[in-house]
């Protein structure tokens, strides 16, 4: 061991512990609070300065190794004479410039959006590589039964994306439809040689994705979410955000439903409540949006996403047996069915 680093040679594969990540080399500094405190963004925070702080305290949401974290920080501060909380989301990156890349995305989409619908970019500390953005006034409760209470919801979402999918950002790499299939083949040979009874299972929904692959021409490039579904949604005392832009590439709208539409299969909803809310959603989007989407093509993204979710599970190791495994299996071959449906009928991509 190195630091915390350890080189596993039988698994090609290094392994360390939390915080001494290789690439995000600023971790540590996310566990010292006096340190932290040192490099917040003390005036947007109401501060004037690190003396004002008696503690942070850091709660990581999401880690993914050597790329990223996103955490949200809680500040015990002193600020007029009165003991304070001040609340603040980080992203971590492995290099400046990407905090500073995502930092031009996220005004850009406050730009686009509305800041009701999109957090607050504060700013971004180039010695730490984070980004810093600001805590909405969130409701109480996950945004899956805020959704279910109120489905109107999913019309404002559904809105907010249109006006995403109509942006311009110039810069954004494409993702094209070759691309996400070639990604899904691997998936799909990964999950057949993990579970080798369902292999035929895995070959034929490759056959299938293949076989209804969307055209480019069928639509127009436009900045996508692409990693939108409902955890993405805040319903706050303002209105309903969407956060997390991470992701936000030139591509399919259709993706960004499609991600959605799987997102809602896998949380265990009644089918349906889930078709229901995937409906409204659907339409609701189709009637603020000018891109067309057919049937067929949002059937492709909608099972591409749920191989993914697939694969995912079998890497994070909470579908690590084909009997965990097989009703999920046979929901792709519902999706696969209904998509060749389409096909069959000679509904365009």
């Amino acid at each position: 061991p190195t630091d915390g680093v350890v080189h596993l040679p039988e698994d090609d594969a290094i392994a360390w512990r939390f915080p001494a990540d290789p690439a995000l080399t600023t971790l540590p500094a996310f566990c010292d609070a006096r340190r932290i405190a040192a490099h917040l963004p003390h005036a947007a925070l109401g501060l004037r300065g690190a003396d004002d702080i008696h503690g942070v305290s850091t709660d990581v949401l999401n880690y993914r190794p050597g790329q990223r974290l996103t955490a949200r920080l809680q500040i015990d501060a002193l600020a007029g004479g009165e003991r304070v909380e001040r609340p603040l989301f980080t992203k971590v990156f492995a290099q400046a410039s990407e905090a500073r890349d995502r930092l031009a995305t996220l005004v850009w989409a406050n730009e686009v959006l509305g800041t009701n619908a999109s957090p607050g970019a504060i700013g971004v500390d180039d010695a730490l590589h984070a980004l810093w953005i600001e805590c909405l006034d969130a409701l109480p409760g996950d945004a899956l039964t805020h959704v279910r209470a109120a489905p109107t919801l999913l019309e404002q979402a559904a809105a907010t994306l249109a006006r995403l999918h109509a942006a311009d950002r110039p810069g954004l790499r494409e993702l094209l439809a070759w691309e996400v299939l070639d990604e899904t083949h691997k998936k799909l040979a990964k999950l057949g040689r993990a579970f080798p009874c369902h292999e035929r299972a895995f070959a034929r929904i490759d056959a299938s994705l293949t076989l209804a692959r969307p055209g480019a021409e069928r639509y127009r490039p436009a900045p996508i979410h692409n990693d939108f579904h409902v955890r993405q949604l805040v319903p706050h005392r303002a209105g309903l955000a969407l956060v997390d832009f991470d992701e936000v590439m030139l591509g399919d709208p259709a993706r960004d439903l499609g991600h959605f539409i799987a997102d809602l299969a896998c949380c265990g909803l009644e089918p349906a409540e889930e078709q229901r809310l995937a409906t409204r959603l659907v339409d609701a989007w189709k009637r603020e949006s000018t891109q067309p989407v057919t049937t067929l093509r949002l059937q492709w993204h909608v099972l591409a996403e749920l191989v993914a979710k697939c694969y995912r599970g079998l890497i994070q190791r909470r579908l690590a047996s084909p009997d965990a495994i097989a009703p999920l299996i046979a929901r792709l071959d519902h999706e696969a069915d209904t998509m060749l449906i389409a096909l069959h009928r000679g509904e365009p991509s």
